[in-house]
């Protein structure tokens, strides 16, 4: 999502409207979590990747975290800062009204993520690159609040946070 967010802050100066052949990439990169979308968005923003992102978590009031240079995908992102972003996407804070309301459209969750926190709400939600027997971080939008959850079907348990003072 950060990617997206940078990119559509960036290439299109917060307008999807301004997409033309990249809206296939921002859907696969968002809706099927396929990285080779992620890498060929982060190569079409211009100057540092990096700088670009972390511009995208400042604006929204995420004085913490930090973008690693190399690898995104390893980004130490805390509960708190993600449940921060996904009630700014709520909001309409994420670059743009515009751009937010796309990322969200484009996260409508997919067959193969629709466990843990795809099993509490039909909104938009990430589900994370791994798989139902192995946990993993989720976050998402439930009856307009910001949630993170660590599902693990082997724990047999969810945890969801959520702050309610974080209403999208």
């Amino acid at each position: 999502m950060l990617v997206v967010a940078a990119f559509l802050d960036t290439v299109l100066a917060g307008d999807p409207a301004n997409a033309s052949g990249e809206l296939d990439l921002i859907r696969s990169a968002l809706a099927e979590s396929d990285a080779e979308a992620v890498a060929a968005l982060l190569d079409k923003i211009p100057g540092d990747a990096t700088e670009a992102m972390t511009g995208v978590l400042r604006d929204i009031g995420d004085i913490s975290t930090e973008v690693p240079e190399v690898d995104v995908s390893v980004m130490q992102w805390s509960l708190n800062e993600q449940i921060r972003f996904m009630a700014a996407l709520a909001a309409g804070a994420v670059v743009s009204e515009a751009a937010s309301a796309f990322i969200l459209e484009a996260m409508q969750p997919i067959d193969e993520q629709r466990w843990g926190l795809g099993t509490i709400t039909d909104g938009p939600f990430k589900g994370g690159w791994l798989d139902a027997d192995t946990v993993t971080r989720q976050m998402g939008i439930v009856d307009g609040y910001a949630f993170h959850g660590e599902p693990s079907v082997k724990s047999g348990g969810v945890v969801y946070e959520g702050d309610p003072s974080m209403r999208g």
